[in-house]
């Protein structure tokens, strides 16, 4: 029963983003995608609206996918909003969303839940409350469900005078391992050539929840000056190393002052929320990503490094390091083809595993090269393949924009 649903509303969401719309500029996208992992085949349908502020409604269903937040293959249905019900759209918005995981080969479900609301009485400044929480199973040492229960309660503040802003937040947050308030803040200094730096600190009652969050990089005129543009991120607590890095260049490069802004602040204060829901606060759902778009040359960067305790006498480190070039030609057309996309994108995984021969425990890496093509058909598909010939895995997906 759960399946037909699941398909009628596939039906429902591709003959909908069919009509037509008024504009040139895109105001939603429907992807069909098929992931080859590990042997199984993942279809999923990924489907966002939006005006020319944000995402405003995003959605997918994806069938017989792994969960990364706990391992298990899942039928997924996640989905959010956001809602401004004032006549002054920026004054006031409502963001909600959530996934419902169902377990497969299992009755047992797992609900995440997101929900945030903004006030922006000036331009210079604004207020959010947010409340997340996780009610779902994960898989503790010995391979079986746990029951598991979390939740984040926060508000937050910032003031923006342009070349100076800061940031202020506080609430509450509990789970298995802990429970607490933190309260923290990060001031951002603009400085010449439209670069910038940030530094944030959070403070919890766990030491657990100590947070500090570095951010530096350029953010691009909005009007090209030829000049590239990029930032990196680096995010530290106990145990846990995170750092993304992007550089931009062309005539198409996006990464302007406001969507830098976006990305910082978004995560700070994604720290101390559920890593659940991350996706939907990034309101990025596609099997293949929209990041590349926003420039004619991306190189990005993401790292992840966590200790975990696999035995009570001994850490070790489950991550990834990927490195990302990009490349799209927009002046290109070749009858109706246009916009090729090339990419190359090399990836190193380290977890632990298991060794006979000293009964314990060791860091295993493995590395591997994926390629990224694509190419827009038509002005309104969008087709892209990402292969990892070593890993024998494959994303492969077809979007359809409407404008």
């Amino acid at each position: 029963m759960i399946r037909v649903i699941l398909h009628l509303l596939t039906i429902f969401i591709i003959f909908s983003s069919m009509i037509r719309g008024d504009g040139t500029f895109p105001s939603a996208e429907t992807q069909v995608s098929i992931i080859q992992d590990d042997g199984t085949a993942i279809s999923s349908i990924n489907y966002y609206q939006m005006n020319n502020i944000n995402k405003t409604l995003f959605f997918r269903i994806m069938d017989n996918g792994w969960n990364n937040r706990n391992e298990f293959r899942v039928t997924q249905l996640t989905g959010g909003s956001v809602w401004s019900p004032l006549k002054n759209k920026k004054l006031f918005q409502l963001q909600m969303g959530g996934t419902i995981d169902i377990i497969k080969d299992s009755l047992k479900m797992n609900l995440a839940v997101m929900s945030r609301a903004t006030y922006r009485p000036k331009k210079e400044y604004w207020f959010r409350v947010g409340f997340e929480s996780f009610n779902g199973h994960t898989l503790n040492e010995v391979r079986s469900m746990d029951k598991e229960q979390t939740q984040s309660l926060y508000g937050a503040g910032k003031l923006d005078m342009y070349k100076f802003g800061v940031i202020g937040i506080g609430g509450i947050r509990q789970d298995r391992s802990n429970s607490g308030s933190f309260v923290g803040g990060g001031a951002m200094i603009g400085g010449p050539f439209n670069t910038f730096a940030f530094m944030g600190k959070i403070r919890g009652d766990e030491f657990d929840q100590d947070i500090n969050t570095t951010v530096i990089g350029r953010w691009a005129s909005w009007e090209s000056d030829g000049i590239p543009s990029g930032i990196f991120v680096q995010r530290d607590k106990k145990n846990y190393t995170f750092q993304i890095g992007g550089l931009f260049w062309g005539k198409k490069n996006l990464f302007i002052r406001p969507a830098v802004l976006g990305m910082t602040h978004g995560i700070f204060i994604g720290s101390i929320a559920l890593r659940e829901n991350v996706e939907l606060r990034q309101k990025q759902l596609m099997s293949i990503t929209d990041d590349h778009r926003y420039a004619n040359i991306s190189l990005l960067y993401v790292a992840l490094d966590q200790k975990i305790s696999i035995t009570p006498f001994q850490l070790n480190t489950i991550g990834f390091r990927t490195a990302r070039a990009i490349t799209q030609w927009t002046d290109f057309q070749f009858h109706s083809i246009s916009t090729p996309t090339l990419g190359i994108y090399i990836t190193e995984e380290t977890s632990p595993i298991f060794d006979p021969t000293t009964y314990s425990f060791v860091d295993a890496t493995i590395k591997y090269k994926s390629y990224h093509i694509g190419a827009t058909i038509g002005d309104r598909f969008i087709l892209g393949l990402v292969h990892s010939p070593e890993q024998e895995e494959w994303t492969l997906a077809i979007s359809f924009i409407q404008f």
